[in-house]
């Protein structure tokens, strides 16, 4: 399909970036050029050509094979070389994480929604505005597609044309055919419009902020795991759902956001 790829690699921690280039057709690319903006062009003999398809990835060798740190869809016209800089397109980017402790009819779903903008080259602003986490009781489809799904059905009124970033940590293989609306989600239901599946793993890659991210929304659905199990809490109620759907009950905890 006419892939290519750019590379750069990060001594210090072993860590290499490469964005990938899905062209749509078969293309001999001659060069590339990079900005002072943290953006770069692609060029075929000698004009700048558009790939149909880009994303970024980052990674480090294993002996079990390579670990992907993240992996972020990129706008084909405005390729950057930052995986922070990836994730300013979005409105807002939901870090979604969902545990599941020794009681298997109980999982916690974490949820930190946030905004990145880009202030310069590799200066950010992270602002948080909600923190959350969803107890489920009694889930009855796989608890993490559940979690994301429970997500994003709920993010309603959207203004017209704006894009969501749902950052997950599973499902790597699955979430190109999730985000081109081949593959559904759960079920019947695929993705929205506006919406697509970013992934970043919860235990490593913490000089990004999608691995930030989702390390903080994973951390806060742990705390609260534990926090159920103590009588000395004061605990939000638990309500039921309605009867014969997906789960019997559900509880919200939440806290106030910061800016970073």
């Amino acid at each position: 399909m006419g892939r290519k790829k750019l590379r750069n690699k990060h001594k210090a921690n072993e860590r290499s970036t490469a964005i990938v280039l899905d062209m749509g057709r078969p293309v001999a690319l001659t060069g590339a050029r990079f900005t002072g903006e943290g953006g770069v062009s692609v060029f075929a003999a000698d004009n700048s050509v558009t790939p149909e398809r880009a994303w970024i990835e980052t990674s480090y060798r294993r002996t079990k094979g390579p670990k992907v740190l993240n992996r972020m869809d990129l706008e084909p016209a405005a390729l950057v070389v930052d995986p922070n800089d990836a994730l300013a397109k979005y409105l807002w980017v939901f870090a979604v994480d969902t545990n599941k402790p020794s009681d298997a009819s109980v999982t916690f779903t974490g949820v930190v929604q946030a905004q990145v903008a880009v202030l310069g080259p590799k200066t950010h602003r992270l602002a948080i505005a909600r923190e959350m986490v969803i107890e489920l009781h009694n889930v009855q489809f796989p608890a993490e597609r559940f979690g994301w799904w429970l997500v994003i059905s709920s993010i309603v009124n959207r203004p017209a044309g704006s894009r969501m970033a749902v950052l997950v940590d599973s499902d790597l293989s699955s979430l190109p055919g999730i985000n081109r609306r081949e593959q559904p989600i759960l079920r019947k239901n695929y993705l929205p419009d506006g919406f697509e599946l970013l992934y970043a793993s919860s235990d490593t890659g913490g000089e990004f902020i999608a691995n930030q991210l989702l390390k903080r929304s994973d951390r806060n659905a742990r705390e609260i795991a534990q926090l159920c199990s103590r009588e000395d809490v004061e605990k939000p109620p638990v309500v039921a759902t309605t009867e014969g759907g997906p789960l019997s009950h559900v509880r919200v905890w939440e806290r106030n956001g910061s800016v970073t």
